[in-house]
């Protein structure tokens, strides 16, 4: 009985150094890494998106219509205070972009109507011209829907 008494002293106690090993070596290596994972996270910036009504593209070839293309747009926006602005200016922006798609579609390029890098650097510079420089950082494709009719 006293040696089963023992092991079971020895093992509380190996439990406990570990434990205390465990949760005591960050502090002393240098602080609590959780710690300084949040200020890190903390001195970054908040995203805000704003998502725009999808946008509808009819491409005509030889006067038909040959297919719908639909593209639902994601703007990457620098503050949430901005979020109130860009809906009040959201028709014209829309306008704007849906204008510029219509011109892509009715020339030779519309093969860059699926080149979405090209896209994201034209409409950004649209929003730039609409909603003021630098209120936008990014434009975002959420989705790209293709309907052909030939």
């Amino acid at each position: 009985m006293e040696i089963f008494s023992f092991f079971k002293k020895l093992s509380f106690l190996l439990t406990a150094a570990f434990l205390l090993c465990v949760t005591v070596s960050p502090v002393l290596a240098g602080g609590d890494s959780h710690a300084e994972e949040d200020g890190q996270a903390s001195a970054e910036p908040v995203p805000f998106f704003a998502r725009l009504d999808p946008i509808t593209i009819t491409v005509l070839k030889e006067g038909m219509v040959s297919e719908h293309i639909t593209y639902v747009l994601i703007l990457d926006i620098k503050g949430e205070d901005k979020l109130e602005y860009i809906d009040k200016m959201e028709p014209v922006l829309r306008s704007k972009i849906v204008n510029y798609l219509h011109e892509i579609a009715s020339n030779r390029t519309r093969n860059y109507l699926t080149d979405f890098d090209f896209l994201k650097k034209r409409i950004k510079t649209i929003c730039n011209n609409v909603l003021g420089e630098e209120l936008i950082n990014e434009v975002l494709f959420r989705a790209k829907n293709t309907r052909s009719f030939s």
